[in-house]
């Protein structure tokens, strides 16, 4: 928790005196994708770490808001799955889309 602080205050400090760290500091963090640091890098380890903090016991206590957000979340799955479907065909899932029968010969 402190080791951010002091970097902080280093790069205010050392900023005002050499611009060439602050210059420098500017290209680093200018190069990172936060949207994709925070969703495919630390996402999971967020979410572990909240699961971690679940508390059984209370969680039991509240079985009202669980089961609410448990119906929220399975109404959802069928709209994902259409958008999954359509972005990106699973291939062990059967097509929902007819058939499309094939073309037939033309009499000469």
């Amino acid at each position: 928790m402190i080791l951010p602080l002091v970097a902080a205050c280093v790069l205010i400090l050392g900023g005002h005196t050499v611009p060439a760290l602050q210059a420098s500091a500017h290209l680093l963090v200018g190069g990172i994708d936060f949207n994709q640091v925070v969703l495919d890098g630390m996402l999971a380890f967020l979410l572990f770490a909240g699961a971690l903090q679940l508390d059984l016991k209370q969680l039991g206590r509240e079985r009202v808001s669980v089961l609410n957000s448990l119906g929220t979340s399975s109404s959802a799955l069928p709209a994902s799955d259409v958008r999954l479907r359509r972005e990106m065909p699973l291939r062990f899932l059967p097509d929902p889309r007819p058939a499309r029968l094939p073309a037939l010969p033309s009499p000469a």
